[in-house]
């Protein structure tokens, strides 16, 4: 498989293609893909740029090896926020357990107890996304994984689907709206 043809791979094809040869050149696309958006994942847990460098690393790596166990490989991008928000929320988790503080220190924890609550939140809907992607239905899961894992715009979205801009953005509009629903209706875990 030549270079130039990897970046006309959908996710789907890059996993299904490194599960089969382990190429470190599918690895190597799939990680120019997802690098950013992994990098802000870890920054926005650790706050700090050259932590979350650190994290990028050690995430990559664990993805690589876990990579061949991903099933559904449409998901790839779900699957890496996923295996970055826990792998952040461990490490935050042995941070904290040895972190010694001084009294001033404990000003700043409230905020980061308040960001946890939301890193928690956000966790519970990441816990139910696969399972609400599958009930959206294929044509509105595909709309949906196009526009906001891959990052098309929605005149990408109109080459690629042969739709008006009106047309995509109500279905994008639809499938948002039946996603929410979807949301609403789980059960929550009970925050402590």
């Amino acid at each position: 498989m030549q270079m130039l043809n990897l970046k006309n791979l959908t996710d789907e094809q890059l996993v299904t293609e490194f599960k089969q040869t382990r190429d470190n050149a599918i690895f190597g696309e799939i990680y120019n893909r997802y690098y950013q958006k992994v990098y802000h994942t870890c920054l926005g847990y650790t706050k700090s740029r050259d932590t979350a460098f650190d994290l990028v690393q050690d995430v990559m790596v664990k993805m690589m090896d876990k990579l061949p166990a991903l099933e559904h490989g449409h998901l790839l991008g779900l699957w890496i926020h996923r295996v970055t928000s826990n792998y952040c929320a461990d490490q935050y988790k042995k941070r904290k357990r040895f972190q010694t503080e001084s009294i001033d220190d404990r000003f700043d924890m409230v905020a980061e107890e308040i960001d946890m609550e939301a890193i928690l939140l956000k966790e519970d809907l990441l816990d139910g996304m696969e399972q609400m992607m599958e009930e959206l239905g294929e044509e509105s899961a595909a709309i949906l994984r196009l526009k906001y894992l891959e990052g098309k715009s929605v005149k990408e979205l109109q080459s690629q689907l042969n739709l008006g801009p009106s047309a995509v953005k109500m279905r994008l509009k639809r499938g948002r709206s039946k996603i929410a629903e979807l949301y609403n209706s789980r059960p929550r875990v009970a925050m402590s």
